[in-house]
């Protein structure tokens, strides 16, 4: 077929149709009265622009370099698609507008159904003069098309709210050729026949843009967080826009009248004048169209009482006989059919599909089964439908579904990470029940659920409100004396005793213990849970014999009546493991530890995070003994496992990280060790807090890496931090305290302060004798401090008491070759040196050396004290040559490590050009 360039010639007979658009009327009749009419390229029947028409720059761009690459094809269509009131409409009116110069021929069509269409596509032909049949309006319809089909005129085609005719019913309406077909729907359906734009809302910016220029350059602080309250949905705020605007009211007042008075203000609301319904109207249709798909109506319902974004419809779907169960129950007709509706259409994964697919023809969801969407702005018109009463039963049936589906096993991996998801679904609902004024069972659980999974993202602040609301529905609801209160009461102390509350948190498990002994008796699991808990109090708080019957009684009932080989089982048997290595018995703690492993590993598997734990337990067990290599082999199978399933920067993987770097600075590596501490540092304040005990922890570290290599200013402020967060937090008496307090006075020693170093240091001494008692390994380190101070300041019987009690405490509870029993013998070596007792200081020194090389290897940063004062000794006893190799040595490791320039090596380069004099 040849292409035409100018309007065909016309023969005026009984069967043409001949009008002019615009100028006269419609002819339907055998003769003409009107002379011949004449027209010429460009035309168009375009609504008016929008004057008011902003953002949306990327999706213009997007469509003209998308048109021009494709213009060769024939007939190449666009579908612009989305949610009714996101403004498809008006950017296909933008397009048109943009590039009106390009085109001979734009032609708007209704396409709201196949009538509209036709009727359209014909008056076109009216205005191109063409030859169409009065009676035959398909084929007046194929005239029109061909014609399109074989011209060399540019046109494009504009087929806009083509929202109930599909895909394959609208080709007939469409031409081939080399022009351009643009079409506006809901339905997301036209990958096969459009190449496809879909379009969401608009971003804070393009919300921002379009009341700055539809309000004529307003600039109200209240306008982000309206668009926001907006669903930022154009539509909503061109509503927004139109009230403030004829009213003279402000964004804050809008938002106030939207949070309060939702449905009186879209009652007063009118369409505007470039579109056809209201934010309350212009779904009507689509909520029309998904009735007539069973199980589609009651799949919607359910999602607009869920979260709007990523709602797990296949995982709910797998508890649909949570509604089975109480059917029975829902006596009322309605509530009986709308349950057993839901119940069925999540069954049976074909008719939800059929469903879904319906519902995405409308885009009133988008998305998988596994992640379903919604627009907010459609959950609100929704729910104002339907009246009180079924947002009643809704919230019920939702809160069913929802708490039976939540993963409740904390042991299991993919339930670890399943769970988090759950949170702003539970969230709605809480905030659903709570404006219809409903308390009852399922609000305690939707509560008791936000609050577990905001606590273990360590939001602890954030999780407290949920706990205590659920706690306080309970106790009102079921009363103080039933279960699930007593759960709560537990929930809300594991909360407090996390953020370092224990007085607060102790009365809660307290109350649970009794109840659970009372009402399920002594050997209940319940009953075992609270025990261990206190235990665990108990423990945190440095009361480590009170804490030992809790964790004992707690292991029994566990073993008979969940089993030597359960994971609870386990818990009590790592807590009483913790329980030894807190009261220094090292070695009575390792069976415990590895019998939890042991367990772990069998019943969670090898790369479970309850399985890291247990290896980060033994690691510790390990390094605090000494045997840094076998320690560093848990440390790193732990944190393998952590950073796998929890995430590098999960604060669980933290924990591991800070042990790493705690042995990287006994074995000196110190680059390496300052690495982890910093990482271990920035996860915890940004997961934990600036206040945390755990940021407290991070900071210690550091405070003593620094103190370690003898950076004393820079290790001054992280000791000073940690103190202030474990006094505020632990109180004054606590064993963390007395640490922070040990290391402050352990600075201060080292800086020549000594009246600060003996303050820190005998506070810390009197906090550990008292909590931890005489004969702990902390005690001692506190001992050998007090004892090496005592020394500096010439009270040499004084110290010598304490560093030998020191030296005999170590010797008992970790053996006389472990790293902290090098710690008094050279303190002693170097107080018998300054007493002039050479022999006995020879053998404290040797030995010393001899421990320290062999645990840490002859070029450790901590030999060099060892080897200072073996120099010295050899220079007073007036062996010059024997004394220069040790303080070579001690030289050669110092500046190795520290650097020429540190104070310590120049110190000990003094001493060896002191020898030249003698």
């Amino acid at each position: 077929m040849s292409k035409r360039s100018e309007p065909p010639q016309y023969k005026i007979d009984a069967d043409i149709i001949i009008g002019n658009i615009g100028d006269g009327d419609f002819h339907n009749e055998g003769t003409i009265n009107i002379g011949l009419p004449s027209f010429s390229f460009p035309i168009n029947n375009l609504p008016p622009p929008n004057p008011r028409f902003t953002g949306r720059q990327q999706h213009l761009e997007l469509l003209q370099t998308t048109a021009v690459k494709h213009r060769s094809m024939n007939g190449f269509a666009q579908a612009i698609t989305g949610l009714g009131g996101i403004g498809k409409t008006q950017l296909a009116l933008a397009y048109a507008y943009r590039h009106r110069q390009t085109y001979d021929i734009i032609w708007w069509i209704n396409g709201s159904d196949a009538t509209q269409v036709e009727s359209d596509l014909l008056l076109l032909g009216q205005r191109l003069l063409l030859p169409l049949p009065a009676n035959d309006f398909p084929a007046a319809r194929q005239i029109v098309l061909s014609w399109l089909s074989s011209t060399d005129k540019n046109w494009l085609l504009i087929y806009d709210n083509v929202d109930t005719l599909n895909a394959r019913q609208l080709r007939p309406y469409q031409p081939s050729g080399a022009g351009h077909i643009l079409i506006t729907s809901r339905n997301p359906h036209w990958a096969k026949q459009a190449w496809v734009l879909d379009v969401n809302v608009f971003t804070s910016q393009e919300s921002t843009a379009f009341f700055q220029k539809r309000l004529h350059g307003a600039s109200d602080p209240a306008l982000l967080p309206l668009a926001e309250a907006l669903g930022y949905l154009p539509l909503a705020l061109e509503h927004a826009a139109a009230y403030m605007e004829t009213r003279e009211q402000t964004a804050a007042f809008y938002l106030k009248q939207f949070k309060t008075r939702r449905q009186e203000l879209w009652e007063r609301t009118e369409p505007p004048d470039d579109y056809h319904a209201t934010i309350a109207t212009t779904w009507d249709i689509s909520f029309k169209q998904v009735q007539k798909t069973p199980g589609a109506a009651e799949l919607l319902a359910l999602c607009c009482f869920l979260a709007p974004n990523d709602i797990p419809l296949f995982l709910l779907s797998k508890h649909s006989d949570a509604l089975r169960k109480i059917e029975w129950f829902a006596f009322f007709l309605s509530r009986k059919t709308i349950r057993k509706n839901l119940r069925i259409v999540l069954e049976n994964s074909m008719m939800r599909a059929d469903a879904l697919s319906v519902l995405r023809k409308y885009s009133l969801l988008n998305g998988s089964e596994e992640s379903l969407n919604i627009h907010q702005m459609v959950q609100m018109v929704y729910r104002d439908r339907i009246g009180r009463e079924k947002e009643l039963e809704w919230v019920e049936l939702a809160s069913e579904l929802l708490i039976s589906a939540f993963p409740v096993d904390n042991h299991d991996v993919i339930t670890r990470k399943a769970r988090r998801q759950f949170l702003p679904h539970l969230q709605c609902l809480i905030v659903a029940a709570n404006s219809l004024e409903i308390a009852d069972h399922n609000l305690v659980a939707l509560n008791l659920g936000a609050g577990t999974l905001l606590k273990d993202s360590y939001e602890y602040d954030a999780a407290k409100p949920y706990f205590e609301r659920g706690l306080a529905i309970s106790e009102k609801v079921l009363g103080t004396d039933h279960p699930h209160t007593n759960i709560c009461l537990i929930a809300l102390g594991k909360l407090l005793m996390a953020n370092g509350e224990f007085d607060m948190a102790r009365p809660y498990f307290e109350r649970a213990l009794t109840f659970f002994e009372k009402a399920m008796g002594g050997d209940h699991p319940n009953t075992a849970t609270s025990l261990n808990i206190l235990g665990s109090l108990l423990l945190e708080t440095g009361k480590y014999e009170a804490a030992k019957p809790y964790y004992e009684r707690a292991l029994a009932i566990r073993e008979e009546i969940m089993g030597a080989n359960h994971p609870e089982t386990a818990s009590s048997l790592r807590s009483l493991g913790s329980y030894f290595m807190n009261i220094g018995e090292y070695e009575a703690a390792r069976p415990y530890y590895e019998r939890a492993l042991a367990i772990r590993k069998e019943i969670m598997g090898a790369n479970h995070p309850e399985t890291a734990s247990s290896l980060n337990s033994l690691g510790v067990l390990l390094f605090t003994k000494g045997e840094y290599e076998e320690a560093r082999k848990y440390f790193e199978r732990a944190l393998a496992i952590e950073e796998e399933v929890m995430g590098v920067n999960h604060p669980g993987t933290a924990t591991n990280l800070d042990n790493l770097g705690s042995l990287f600075e006994k074995i000196g590596d110190y680059a390496t060790a300052r690495l982890y501490f910093e990482r271990t540092l920035a996860i915890r304040e940004e997961a934990l807090g600036v206040n945390h005990l755990d940021t407290a922890t991070s900071l210690n570290n550091l405070g003593h890496l620094f103190w370690t290599t003898r950076d004393y200013a820079a290790s001054k402020p992280y000791f000073e931090r940690a103190h202030a967060i474990y006094h505020k937090v632990l109180g004054a008496d606590h064993p963390d305290t007395a640490t922070s307090l040990n290391n402050l006075g352990s600075l201060f020693l080292r800086t020549g302060d000594y009246e600060e170093a003996k303050s820190n240091l005998e506070r810390a001494h009197a906090i550990y004798h008292k909590v931890l008692g005489a004969d702990h390994p902390e005690t001692a380190l506190c001992l050998n401090n007090l004892g090496a101070l005592f020394r500096k300041t010439g009270e040499s019987r004084t110290a010598g008491l304490y560093l030998e009690r020191a030296l005999a405490i170590f010797e008992k509870a970790l053996g006389a070759d472990h790293p902290n029993t090098a710690l008094p013998l050279n303190n002693l070596g170097l107080l018998f040196l300054k007493t002039g007792d050479y022999r006995e200081a020879r053998s404290y020194l040797e030995r010393a050396l001899a421990i320290t090389e062999k645990a840490h290897g002859v070029e450790h940063l901590s030999t060099t004290h060892c080897l200072e004062g073996l120099g010295k000794l050899l220079k007073a006893t007036g062996e010059v040559e024997a004394a220069r190799p040790y303080l070579e040595r001690a030289l050669a490791i110092t500046e190795k490590v520290l650097g020429i320039d540190h104070p310590d090596a120049q110190i000990i380069k003094g001493s060896l050009n002191s020898l030249a004099d003698i």
